[in-house]
């Protein structure tokens, strides 16, 4: 942020920064005669009932020391709002970046920093069953366009202190939420750099499906077989990942992409994991029948 500038013309560089777009909102608040509070957000993507609740509500009635509140905003704001999920944030670049992602931006007309709030709608398809790997046996949830709440239907079959989520922002446009998760001690160091690696390395303007990181980090473009397996099914990533392999979640699909495989594992199926081994049970009756007879 450019300290020499009023925070009003802050306010006025985001709204022309976005487009002037319909959805934007400024709302000011007179905390007292010599400071103002600026609230913005884009109404579309936010929960405005959260906001008047839990931000502005807070902020209007409270009766500020006129000293401390007009040369400390942000702690004062802090001890008003307390809400965990806040932010600090000092450059108008970042705070643009902070709105996109559905939260609300506190800009108090004097200091040199400004405070962000996560209140994002989060109206997403519910979890159920994924019609393209319906099973007899086994769960009948499925991943949904939510990598945050993809996250949590791991951890809730993964009760492990191992299991590690990294995030990372892939896309110049799109700037798309993607996660590799792993089971650290499990999978290969090797692997996991392999994989962090060729992520980092991805250079696009847009990831909008699992299947654009697909194309960019598998070995050969022109073979003609899968190199990652894909699922909608967290407990087959579950599965994978207690096997030693590298889940890639990426936002806005449900599809989760896992590695490295091999051939024979094209074959496999989410009923291998529950239903018997038949050839097992066979070889095991053919011997107890081969011992009753020699007995």
């Amino acid at each position: 942020m450019n300290t020499k500038s009023s925070n009003t013309t802050i306010v006025e560089q985001i709204s022309i920064k976005l487009g002037q777009s319909p959805d934007f909102v400024c709302q000011r608040l007179d905390i007292d005669q010599e400071w103002s509070l600026y609230c913005i957000y884009l109404a579309s993507i936010v929960t405005t009932n959260q906001i008047d609740e839990m931000i502005l509500k807070p902020a209007f009635k409270s009766k500020p020391n006129k000293e401390y509140s007009i040369h400390h905003p942000i702690p004062w704001l802090i001890q008003q709002i307390p809400l965990v999920q806040r932010k600090e944030i000092v450059e108008t670049s970042e705070g643009i970046n902070e709105l996109l992602e559905g939260h609300c931006l506190l800009i108090p007309s004097t200091g040199e920093a400004f405070l962000s709030y996560d209140v994002a709608n989060g109206e997403f398809r519910s979890v159920g069953e994924p019609s393209t790997e319906s099973s007899v046996r086994g769960s009948r949830e499925g991943f949904v366009e939510d990598v945050s709440r993809n996250v949590a239907l791991i951890r809730k079959r993964l009760k492990n202190e191992n299991l590690v989520f990294e995030e990372m922002t892939i896309g110049t446009a799109t700037k798309t939420k993607v996660c590799l998760t792993f089971l650290d001690q499990v999978a290969s160091d090797e692997i996991i750099d392999e994989f962090r690696s060729r992520l980092k390395k991805i250079q696009a303007d847009s990831v909008l499906e699992s299947a654009y990181i697909e194309e960019w980090i598998q070995d050969q473009t022109m073979s003609p077989f899968p190199q990652l397996l894909s699922s909608e099914r967290p407990d087959i990533v579950v599965a994978k990942l207690l096997e030693g392999q590298v889940a890639v979640m990426v936002d806005g699909t449900p599809n989760v992409l896992m590695g490295p495989i091999t051939f024979f594992q094209l074959f496999s199926s989410s009923e291998d994991y529950y239903q018997r081994a038949a050839f097992l049970l066979w070889r095991n009756t053919r011997f107890e029948k081969q011992k009753d007879s020699l007995v």
